[in-house]
């Protein structure tokens, strides 16, 4: 069992003491990040597309081994809803092009008001390349039924399992690919909250549970930066019970 377990992303202000050096400039964060870590979420690119050279960068400044999970546009999830999303999908994944095998990790986070259909969802799924391993976070109870679970399964796409204190209906555990894909939004107070030591450790024996032959655990608390120690910690508790 390989773990990946990081934040979602690495530019913030309350990182600041917590993980970064007071003295250290921005533009040496992820270099520094990726020095403690395996893995990270890029939220950038559900808002915008970064820059060919950007991407290039972040490349370069990484170890060989680290892994980015690219969050995909919100084009193609909260603008088309999944529908009719060819050259969406096309864009997208040209402009990763630069991060080559250190960007195989790919986030469909859906939106709240988007609720299951069969023929949508199986059109979409359709037109994922392979290469890849596809990660889909839902945010709508009518997706909790087998059908959509069966889908996932035929195209080997992962069902996130999404911690949001309750909300949104996103944590299911149920596992639809040899992967496991966790995010961790904040339980109490969504992104600002900090995880107890029981809660860290009770998420350690929900992983060891599904034996999956990687595991990526995202923390996205980080509005004060527990995130990190979360994350820290996490990592230092599954590798005490290996």
């Amino acid at each position: 069992m390989k773990y990946y377990i990081g934040t979602s992303g690495w530019s913030y202000s309350s990182f600041r003491g917590v993980l970064y050096p007071e003295g250290l400039k921005s533009k040496d964060w992820l270099r520094f990040y990726a020095e403690r870590f395996n893995t990270v979420e890029i939220n950038a690119t559900f808002y915008r597309t970064p820059r060919k050279s950007t991407f290039e960068k972040w490349y370069a400044e990484t170890p060989q081994d680290f892994v980015f999970s690219v969050k995909a546009h919100k084009s193609i999830t909260h603008v088309k809803r999944l529908k009719d999303v060819e050259e969406e999908l096309k864009t997208f994944f040209k402009s990763i092009e630069p991060l080559k095998e250190k960007g195989r990790v790919i986030l469909f986070q859906l939106p709240p008001s988007l609720t299951f259909s069969k023929e949508v969802l199986e059109e979409f799924l359709a037109k994922l390349p392979s290469g890849y391993k596809h990660v889909v976070e839902i945010r709508n109870k009518s997706f909790h039924n087998e059908e959509f679970f069966e889908l996932l399964r035929k195209r080997g796409v992962c069902l996130c399992f999404s911690d949001f204190g309750g909300r949104y209906a996103s944590w299911v555990e149920v596992m639809t690919a040899n992967f496991l894909y966790i995010r961790m939004h904040g339980r109490e107070r969504v992104y600002f909250s900090n995880y107890t030591e029981e809660e860290l450790k009770e998420l350690s024996q929900t992983i060891k549970r599904f034996n999956a032959e990687e595991v990526y655990v995202y923390f996205d608390n980080t509005g004060l930066g527990y995130a990190v120690p979360n994350a820290l910690r996490l990592r230092e508790i599954l590798r005490m019970n290996s």
